[in-house]
């Protein structure tokens, strides 16, 4: 059923009544900082540069980092979690969204990661920012965390959901910064999965470190634990790691799963798609893809299955097509036979998650699992559609090894079936020939052309798509900087992307610098940055880095 522009205000606005009838009045103090039940095992060295100019290669699943810098001190103090007051009631349904995901046109919302289900990172919503102020950008607020939050928040009633690495889910005021309300799981090691909301504006889904998804109400916190909440999402999860944020359509909860640092223990990618209604989930494999159970690590036990790997690690997770609401995703390095085992392809799937429609692999996969490069290490960019085109429905799908691939996301191999090697209709290097960790943002510009916005581990870029008199469709770069950064986004017409000490708003279509953040040591100056990746809400620019700190940058007396 689609879900009309209307129909989310109508919800939303009832969402903001709630958050406000809930949110206790509080006097302004030093909070504590809550301690995590369980120290998280962070992985690796510290970060001396952008992820884009990481070395990556030891790891198919993640950059690896801890914070690089003391935790800054905060210019704006909160104030401690607001006591829980009873919780809404538990919905006997939940509102199905649309497979257009029209939840991105809503000024305040930033329902999941990139702005919609279909991952475009482009938004026209919140137009109190763009071209005409965006270089009056100055310093609103700065608040401390309790632990790295290692993915972007999700944003409604004006308020900030993250997800930390230590298992925490917090909400923060975006106006303030001010803490609102903390939920804790604890579990053997990380996260960096950001959350997602419910249509519904009531209910924020989280990834735990106990190898569940949990339901909080988005007004206090306070977790739902009927009608099958919370819901597993692996048995292993010492082993299986929820790397990619959640997504959210069809009236579907999509979960993915991949590998820690250095492909550790016997875990295999899989995705979860959980039936927000009932709770119950259809679990899809991408090992031992005819069995669909959470697979275990023990071979005398009948859920085991002797391949592993293949991770669904990309920061997007799984993509939603927007014209008929089937899912995309790309796995990493692993086995492929084309019948049970899809390491390193793009996979098409049913929006309920359990028929697997179509595939794509490219031809030197063997040597991408053997050279650790992986093909899943971005998800597939959805391109609008191009009316003149003879293949109006594209993708483009970028990887470890340096390359864009174009794909014809209605016949994924060009042989009308799945188990099939090569097909991509166009290969062209990423910016600088680097690694792509990181999600593509998707724009069409006002005169209606399309461009795609490709950060590497060394470079970022801007293309457009071509389409000639024969039908021939084309990625043409049109610019490029080599400094890498995260994750761009693209809102009211201005391009955004951080780096370690530095977030930036360009002139998409030419790359050209509109406004930065202060320079380290300056009030506003952001940290390091691994995966996070800024988002705009209520007027506002939101990055959050690996001090700590989360950083709100408004345009004076337009933020409030």
């Amino acid at each position: 059923m689609q879900l009309t522009h209307c129909r989310w205000l109508a919800i939303l606005a009832t969402a903001l009544v709630v958050a406000g009838c809930t949110r206790a009045a509080s006097s302004v103090v030093t909070p504590a900082v809550p301690q995590p039940t369980t120290t998280p095992s962070i992985e690796g060295p510290a970060p001396t540069a952008s992820p884009a100019l990481q070395d990556t290669q030891a790891s198919p699943t993640e950059v690896p980092t801890t914070a690089a810098s003391p935790p800054a001190t905060p210019l704006v103090v909160a104030s401690p979690t607001v006591p829980p007051s009873p919780a809404p009631p538990v919905l006997a349904s939940t509102t199905r969204a649309s497979p257009v995901a029209s939840a991105a046109s809503i000024n305040t919302v930033w329902p999941v990661f990139n702005v919609d289900p279909g991952r475009s990172g482009a938004s026209v919503g919140d137009n109190r920012l763009g071209r005409s102020n965006v270089g009056q950008l100055e310093l609103a607020w700065i608040h401390h965390l309790p632990a790295i939050a290692d993915a972007p928040p999700v944003a409604a009633a004006n308020r900030l959901f993250f997800t930390l690495k230590d298992g925490h889910t917090v909400a923060l005021d975006v106006r303030t910064g001010e803490l609102l309300w903390t939920a804790a799981t604890t579990g053997p090691k990380i996260t960096t999965a950001s959350p997602a909301l419910d249509p519904s504006g009531a209910w924020l889904y989280a990834y735990g470190l106990d190898g569940y998804v949990h339901k909080y109400a988005t007004a206090n916190g306070q977790e739902s634990t009927e009608d099958g909440w919370p819901v597993r999402v692996t048995l292993l999860p010492q082993v299986e790691k929820g790397s990619s944020s959640l997504n959210l359509a069809n009236g579907h909860l999509y979960v993915t799963t991949s590998g820690y640092l250095g492909d550790q223990g016997h875990y295999d990618g899989h995705l979860v798609t959980i039936d927000l209604a009932s709770g119950t989930s259809t679990i899809f494999n991408s090992l031992c893809s005819n069995r669909p159970v959470l697979l275990g690590d023990d071979p005398a036990q009948s859920n085991f299955c002797a391949s592993e790997r293949s991770g669904i690690w990309a920061r997007a997770g799984t993509v939603v097509d927007p014209t008929n609401g089937n899912l995309f995703l790309a796995t990493g390095n692993g086995p492929w036979n084309g019948s049970t085992n899809w390491g390193d392809s793009v996979l098409e799937l049913s929006s309920d998650g359990r028929t697997l429609l179509d595939s794509y692999t490219p031809s030197n996969q063997v040597q991408l699992d053997r050279r650790d490069l992986d093909l899943g290490s971005a998800a597939p960019a959805l391109l609008p559609e191009q009316p003149t085109s003879k293949t109006p429905f594209l993708a483009v799908q970028a990887g470890k090894d340096g390359l864009l691939r174009l794909l014809n996301r209605r016949n994924l191999s060009g042989k009308g079936r799945t188990g099939q090697l090569e097909g991509e209709l166009q290969s062209l290097p990423t910016p600088g020939g680097c690694q792509v960790l990181t999600a593509p943002a998707v724009w069409t510009a006002p005169d209606q052309t399309t461009w795609v916005f490709v950060a590497s581990y060394c470079g970022l870029a801007g293309l457009t798509l071509s389409t000639d008199g024969a039908g021939q469709s084309r990625l043409v770069s049109r610019w490029e900087q080599r400094t890498g950064t995260t994750s761009p986004i693209v809102v009211n017409g201005v391009l955004y992307a951080a780096r370690n000490g530095i977030l930036e708003a360009m002139d998409p279509q030419t790359g050209r610098q509109l406004w930065q953040s202060p320079e380290d040591g300056q009030p506003g100056s952001i940290g390091p940055i691994h995966w996070e990746s800024p988002i705009v809400v209520d007027g506002q620019l939101v990055i959050e880095d690996e001090r700590g700190n989360v950083t709100a940058f408004a345009v004076r007396n337009t933020s409030g």
